[in-house]
């Protein structure tokens, strides 16, 4: 897993590539817990390099989204490949968390 930090419109977007294993979950919850101090808890993750993703790192994304509700911010997700876009509709998170087709269109998304 390799992580980037770029940024869209004045927004964070953490950038999210390769495989996403057991082993890599703790340093994504870290990179993610670190990502939203920095940005007033609002972030859009880009989803559009990960051919796999387990369920350690699905569940530090839905960690570091509840955290960034219940700091008055949100992550959206943005552009999911096709291995995220499955484990989203799957495991039913598609109606939990905010996703977009685009990384740019996820800016419109985030509260203010």
């Amino acid at each position: 897993m390799e992580l980037y930090q770029q940024e869209v419109a004045g927004t964070a977007v953490l950038v999210i590539v390769g495989r996403v294993t057991v082993d890599d979950a703790p340093a994504l919850a870290e990179r993610l817990a670190l990502a939203l101090t920095e940005h007033s808890h609002r972030l859009i993750l880009d989803l559009s390099r990960v051919d796999f993703m387990g369920s350690a790192g699905l569940g530090a994304l839905i960690t570091a989204t509840k955290t960034a509700r219940a700091n008055g911010g949100d992550i959206v997700f943005a552009a999911p490949s096709a291995v995220v876009q499955t484990l989203l509709h799957v495991s039913g998170l598609l109606d939990f968390v905010l996703h977009s087709n685009a990384t740019a269109l996820a800016v419109g998304l985030l509260p203010a």
